[in-house]
C-alpha cells in the first residue's frame, strides 16, 4: 500500500484540497494552473527539546551557597574568639551544624520545642552550670522577676524553659564577645518566634525581661531596648497576666454572640484558671522595669497598674515563697510611690493601688506623707532582710527622688522661709551618703549582678552628687558638700572596684571596648580628671554644663530633667 503523501507546496500555501494525479507526479489543482508541483520533504514530528536532568546545577548552586555561608561564619568567629574552651565549643558547634544542616536551615534555622538554642557561643554543659550560679548567687536578688530554686539544674532549665536559659547564659557569661554572640542569637529567636510566629508564653515573657534587665551588657546595641519591652508588655496582655481571672480572656466582638444559642454550640474553651505564683511575679517584674525605662528613655509608657496586679502584690506580700519574694514586693511598693511624682509640674496624682492612695496636699504635706508611706513599707520589711543592700539601695534613692524633686523647685514657689529648701538639701545629702555607703558594702565580684535600673539609680545619686559639689545653691554651698561626701574620693573608689571586676569577673580582654565594665572604668577617669581640673573654679550652673561638651566618653543618664543635660544625654548608648 502507498504511503500517503502530504499535499504540495502550492496548495498547502493556498489551503487548498490537493489530490494527485493517476501518475502520481502532480496534483489536479497545479496542472489546472499550470503551475509547478512540487512536493515537500518528509521531517520527523519535533517532539520538543531533550529533557535535560537539573538536579546537578541546583546542588551546585547549593553546595555555593553553604560554602559561603560556612566561609562568614568561620570568619566571624575568628574575629570573636577569646578563650580556648570556648573556642573548642564553638567550632564544635559550627561543624555539626553545617555538616548536616541544609542551606535553608543556615539561613532561616528552625526551632524544636526542646531545643531552641543552638548558635554560636553557646556554653558547655560546666560552663552553664557555672553561669547559672552566677546568675543565682549574684545577679537574681537584683531583679527577682521568678524563683530560681538549688534544685533546679542548668539541664532541667534548659528543657522547661529553654529561651529563658538562653538569655540567663548571655547576661552570665563572662566573656564580653560571647556575651554579644548570643545577644545577637537572642535577637533573632525573638524576631523569628515573637514578632513573626507570634509564639507568647512564659518563656518567652521570663526571657525577654532577664535580657532588658541586664541590657547593659549589650552595651554598643542597646537600641532594641524599648521595643523588647513592649513585647514583654504585649505577652503580659496576651496572657491575661494583668487582669483578674474571669476576665482574663477579653470580650472578641467579632465572635458570633452565643445567647439563645444550644449550649453544645457554645464555644467549649474553659475559662482560664488562676494566676500561678510564677505569673504572679513575672507581671510584678514587667511592672517594676517597664517603669523605669518610661522615666530613663521617655519613649514607652510604663505598665499600667490594675486590681490584679494589686492582688497579686499582697498574695506575695502575704505569702512568700523565698526572700527574693520579699525583695520584688518592696521595689514594687517602692516604684509606685516614685511613679507617682510627675516632675515637669511637681504634681503627684496618685491612682487607686491600696498602697498608693490619693493625696491632694501641699508639697509639705504630700511629703510628710511619703515619708509615712515609705517608714511603712520599711516597717513590713522581716529582719533578716532590714540589711539587704538591694533594699537599702532602693529606699535611699527613693528619698533622694522626692527630697531632690522640692529642692529643684525655684525658691519663690515655697510659701515658708529658705530654710525649708536647706533641710531638703540635708535630706539629699542624708539619702547620697546612706547610698554610696550600701554600695561600699557590695563586694566587687557581684557587681556583675547590677540591673540596669540599678545602675540608673547610681548614675543618678553620682550625678546628684556633681550637681552639688560643683554649683552653688541658695540651700548649699561646695565646700560643705566635699566635707559631708567628696565626689573625687567616690571616683577614685568605683574606678578600684571596677577595675577589680574587669581584671577577676571578665575572661575576655580582646575587646575592652565593648566591654561594660571596661567602659565604666573609662566613663570614672573622665570625669575624675574634669571635676579635679574644675572642681575649684566653677561657679555658675550653666558654665559647669558648657564645660562637660568634651566628654565624649563619659555615659551616664537617668530618669530626672538631668537626662537633657550634655555629660548624661549619652549614658549606655555612647
Amino acid at each position: 500500500m502507498p504511503t500517503p503523501r502530504r499535499a504540495c507546496a502550492t496548495c498547502f500555501k493556498a489551503k487548498s484540497k490537493c489530490v494527485i494525479q493517476h501518475d502520481g507526479e502532480t496534483c489536479e489543482r497545479c496542472k489546472r494552473l499550470n503551475k509547478r508541483c512540487v512536493f515537500g520533504l518528509e521531517t520527523p514530528r519535533d517532539t520538543g527539546s531533550p529533557i535535560t536532568p537539573r538536579a546537578g546545577p541546583l546542588e551546585e548552586k547549593l553546595d555555593r551557597l553553604v560554602s559561603l555561608l560556612q566561609n562568614q561564619q568561620n570568619a566571624r568567629l575568628n574575629e570573636t574568639q577569646s578563650s580556648p574552651e570556648h573556642n573548642n565549643d564553638t567550632a564544635a558547634l559550627i561543624a555539626s551544624r553545617e555538616d548536616h544542616a541544609p542551606a535553608q536551615d543556615l539561613l532561616y534555622p528552625q526551632l524544636a520545642p526542646n531545643s531552641l538554642i543552638s548558635c554560636l557561643g553557646e556554653p558547655s554543659s560546666s560552663q552553664a552550670e557555672d553561669y547559672l550560679t552566677i546568675f543565682r548567687t549574684h545577679m537574681l536578688r537584683f531583679f527577682p522577676a521568678f524563683r530560681l530554686g538549688p534544685d533546679i539544674s542548668s539541664q532541667r532549665l534548659k528543657q522547661e524553659k529553654p529561651f529563658l536559659w538562653l538569655c540567663i547564659m548571655c547576661v552570665a557569661c563572662t566573656s564580653t564577645s560571647h556575651q554579644l554572640l548570643l545577644g545577637d542569637s537572642i535577637k533573632q529567636i525573638v524576631a523569628r518566634e515573637v514578632v513573626y510566629k507570634s509564639q507568647k508564653n512564659m518563656d518567652f515573657l521570663l526571657g525577654l525581661l532577664v535580657f532588658i534587665a541586664w541590657a547593659h551588657y549589650q552595651i554598643r546595641y542597646m537600641a532594641f531596648l524599648s521595643d523588647f519591652m513592649q513585647l514583654s508588655t504585649s505577652i503580659v496582655f496576651d496572657l491575661g497576666l494583668n487582669r483578674t481571672t474571669q476576665n482574663a480572656r477579653g470580650y472578641n466582638t467579632f465572635k458570633p454572640a452565643t445567647e439563645g444559642r444550644p449550649s453544645e454550640a457554645r464555644p467549649t474553651t474553659p475559662p482560664r484558671k488562676d494566676k500561678t505564683m510564677e505569673e504572679r511575679r513575672a507581671v510584678l517584674a514587667c511592672f517594676l522595669l517597664s517603669s523605669t525605662l518610661a522615666a530613663t528613655l521617655k519613649r514607652i509608657d510604663a505598665l499600667k497598674w490594675t486590681p490584679s496586679m494589686d492582688e497579686s502584690l499582697g498574695l506575695i506580700s502575704e505569702y512568700p515563697e523565698c526572700a527574693e519574694d520579699t525583695i520584688l514586693v518592696v521595689q514594687v511598693k517602692l516604684q509606685l510611690l516614685t511613679n507617682q511624682l510627675d516632675r515637669s509640674n511637681c504634681t503627684w496624682p496618685f491612682g487607686n493601688s491600696r498602697y498608693a492612695s490619693e493625696i491632694s496636699e501641699p508639697p509639705a504635706c504630700f511629703l510628710e506623707s511619703i515619708m509615712a508611706h515609705l517608714n511603712a513599707i520599711r516597717n513590713e520589711i522581716p529582719p533578716e532582710l532590714m540589711h539587704s543592700d538591694v533594699i537599702l539601695g532602693h529606699f535611699h534613692c527613693t528619698f533622694l527622688l522626692f527630697h531632690e524633686a522640692f529642692l529643684s523647685k525655684p525658691s519663690n514657689s515655697f510659701t515658708t522661709l529658705n530654710i525649708e529648701r536647706v533641710e531638703r538639701f540635708a535630706a539629699c545629702m542624708q539619702s547620697i551618703k546612706s547610698w554610696f555607703e550600701a554600695f561600699s558594702s557590695i563586694a566587687p565580684t557581684t557587681y556583675v549582678g547590677f540591673t540596669f535600673p540599678y545602675m540608673c539609680a547610681m548614675a543618678y545619686n553620682f550625678l546628684t552628687l556633681a550637681r552639688f559639689s560643683t554649683t552653688e545653691g541658695s540651700a548649699w554651698d561646695r565646700s560643705s558638700v566635699r566635707k559631708t561626701i567628696d565626689i573625687l574620693a567616690v571616683c577614685d573608689h568605683l574606678v578600684d572596684n571596677y577595675q577589680t571586676v574587669v581584671a577577676n569577673c571578665r575572661t575576655s580582654h580582646v575587646n575592652d571596648d565593648l566591654d561594660f565594665f571596661a567602659d565604666c572604668v573609662k566613663s570614672f577617669q573622665c570625669m575624675s580628671r574634669l571635676w579635679k581640673r574644675e572642681l575649684d573654679t566653677v561657679t555658675d550652673p550653666a558654665d559647669f554644663r558648657l564645660r562637660q561638651e568634651d566628654l565624649e566618653d563619659m555615659s551616664f543618664g537617668f530618669a530626672t530633667e538631668w537626662i537633657d543635660a550634655p555629660f548624661m544625654a549619652d549614658f549606655f548608648t555612647s
